[in-house]
């Protein structure tokens, strides 16, 4: 490790041959590759604190947002809708969905859950799911699943009840499902 002092009077600690240095008056640790610095840690020039890394060639310190390849300030994914639909399957219909439009077209990131909501607690479900019968004559049959699906062409999610039309017992019986969904947009640098 070797410590030295700038023409401004600035201490700066470098360690590994120089690739790893320490501007104390600065907040900040940066690391170069000989000719530039390419990992930032601590505090930027606007007060702000966090980590930056850009690319061989580019000055860390310096480049834009769009010219970095990772940073604290990136959000991956924002939640651009919340909610829940109810879908009622009815007594004796063996397949019911509703779409949710998304708005855009090309492939968003979604997470869906499913819930009974008249049951508490409200304990969620991965999807897709498949309910299998407990007990009587068709034990450990499956007999409806609940699933999401995207389709990119226009952009919809399709919420889906399927009641399997051999195993009657959930065939015969109304039943309300209640999607809980999240699209997420991927956020990219300006």
């Amino acid at each position: 490790m070797q410590i030295t002092v700038t023409e401004s009077g600035e201490k700066k600690v470098e360690a590994k041959d120089g690739t790893i240095r320490l501007d104390e008056n600065k907040n900040r640790l940066l690391s170069h590759d000989g000719s530039t610095n390419l990992l930032f840690i601590g505090q930027r020039s606007d007060g702000s604190i966090g980590w930056d890394l850009a690319p061989p060639g580019t000055e860390v310190t310096t480049a834009d947002l769009a010219d970095l390849i990772a940073s604290d300030r990136f959000r991956a994914f924002t939640i651009a809708d919340s909610d829940y639909y109810d879908l009622t399957r009815g007594a004796g219909v063996a397949s019911v969905s509703h779409d949710i439009g998304t708005g855009i077209i090309g492939a968003p990131m979604y997470l869906s859950k499913w819930s009974y909501p008249s049951s508490s607690p409200q304990f969620m479900s991965d999807m897709p799911s498949m309910v299998a019968m407990t007990s009587g004559a068709n034990e450990g049959k499956i007999f409806r699943s609940y699933s999401s699906r995207y389709d990119p062409t226009n952009g919809v999610i399709r919420f889906q009840i399927d009641s399997m039309p051999t195993i009657n017992p959930a065939h015969g019986v109304a039943e309300t499902v209640r999607f809980h969904y999240f699209i997420l947009y991927q956020n990219l640098p300006n």
